[in-house]
């Protein structure tokens, strides 16, 4: 007979004994019984299942992302956890990526410094039951590593310059500096400086140079260089300036004229005989078609006219262009000038010039004619003479008196200095012939 507990565990391995006995007293009985031992065997208590539990962490710089494990987690689990420390806490000098149990970790910031000390662990809460924790984090290293200062960015800057005869044009590079802008520059002074002895053309960064006077003395010496203001970023300037040649060229002395080779100075005229071009060629044989083509070292002056001659403009090499317009009267009325600055002329009813005025602010000059009084002062035979001509209220004066001749007499000036208050008085005398035999000079008003 086999013998099974109803229950379980170590508590059923029940007391056990067996026997016989006859009814009708036969000895021994026909059947006996025995056990197989004192007890039941094999009934032992189960093992519960344990389920260990602890914790995992990352250390970047100092900064430790801990989390908890327990039933349940898994690798990758705990690596999201740790992640999501890493980005969320504003402590945290890195971010985190994940891909399944492995966490890629970027610094915040740059540089080298960002190569942080880097460490990680894990421990069991139930070392009496687990002997190491059910998670193990390693990393890759001591510290993070990549982490690179950055270069910054230098901009260099300096100087360029062309001498000309000893005259040096020079002007400053910088960021934003081009080739063609530094050209440009440098034949700005070359051009607006008086002391250049050239004037200067820009095609891109090519500079081209004309000697502002002629003859071989102008085959002038010419050099050009360029430096760094910091030599210690860049071996060389980012500009560098070549010109061609230790000199300029073309400079000649014109051949002296005689009969077999004239200085020849050559005019044109309109229909009207107005004079409209004049040109120097000297010895140079080239031939002449107009003063638009003339080359400059011919010293090229054009003039044009309205239909009644007078003159419309005037281009020289001294004055380069000024121009002119005129009333219905044929009077004079403005002048522009190179600098585009106009004078404008205006005329009383027998055309005698009253005033000039300037648009560059000049002050007006006025001109008074006929009166026989002027601030007090008492003017002799005015008729038909200027009598004041003055630069604008309390700056510059001239009162003229005249004889019956319409020889000054009495000249009154005064300057600025003493305009309003006082003035020079000068009288002269003449001879019969006319000629001035004295001048007396007082102070009146």
């Amino acid at each position: 007979m086999s013998l099974t507990s109803r229950t379980t565990g170590t508590s059923t391995n029940y007391s056990l004994s067996a026997g016989s006995s006859s009814s009708q007293g036969f000895s021994p009985p026909s059947f006996n019984a025995s056990a197989s031992g004192a007890n039941l065997t094999g009934g032992t208590n189960g093992t519960p299942t344990a389920y260990d539990s602890g914790t995992a962490w990352v250390t970047v710089n100092g900064f430790q992302a801990s989390v908890s494990y327990g039933q349940g987690s898994t690798a990758a689990s705990v690596a999201s956890a740790i992640a999501s420390i890493l980005n969320t806490n504003p402590s945290s000098p890195v971010t985190a990526s994940v891909s399944s149990t492995t966490i890629s970790l970027t610094a915040r910031t740059s540089g080298a410094s960002t190569n942080y000390s880097l460490s990680s662990g894990s421990s069991t809460s139930q070392p009496g039951t687990f002997s190491q924790p059910s998670f193990s984090v390693s990393v890759s290293g001591a510290t993070l590593t990549g982490g690179t200062d950055g270069q910054p960015t230098v901009y260099d800057s300096g100087s360029v310059w062309v001498t000309v005869n000893g005259f040096q044009a020079s002007a400053s590079y910088g960021q934003g500096s081009t080739s063609d802008s530094v050209a440009s520059a440098i034949a700005n002074v070359l051009n607006t400086n008086g002391s250049s002895p050239v004037t200067a053309s820009v095609s891109a960064s090519t500079i081209n140079l004309t000697a502002k006077a002629t003859g071989a003395s102008t085959n002038y010496s010419l050099s050009g260089g360029s430096s760094t203001n910091q030599p210690g970023t860049f071996s060389q300037p980012s500009f560098s300036v070549s010109v061609s040649g230790a000199t300029l060229t073309g400079g000649t002395d014109a051949a002296s004229g005689s009969l077999a080779t004239p200085a020849v100075t050559l005019y044109t005229y309109d229909t009207l005989d107005n004079l409209t071009c004049v040109v120097q060629k000297g010895a140079d044989s080239s031939a002449f078609t107009n003063c638009a083509s003339a080359p400059a070292q011919w010293r090229p002056r054009s003039f044009t006219y309205n239909s009644f001659s007078q003159l419309l403009s005037a281009t020289n090499p001294e004055s380069a262009t000024i121009s002119y317009s005129y009333d219905a009267d044929g009077n004079l009325l403005t002048k522009t000038d190179a600098r585009s600055v106009t004078t404008t002329y205006a005329y009383d009813a027998l055309h005698r010039l009253t005033s000039k005025t300037y648009s560059d602010g000049t002050p007006t000059a006025e001109y008074v004619y006929d009166q026989s009084s002027v601030w007090g002062a008492q003017i002799q035979n005015p008729i038909g003479r200027l009598v004041l001509a003055s630069a604008s209220a309390a700056l510059a004066h001239t009162l003229s008196s005249y004889d019956p001749m319409g020889r000054v007499i009495r000249q009154w000036q005064c300057t600025p200095f003493n305009c309003g208050s006082w003035s020079w008085a000068q009288d002269y005398a003449y001879n019969f012939l006319g000629g001035q035999v004295s001048a007396t000079v007082g102070n009146s008003w």
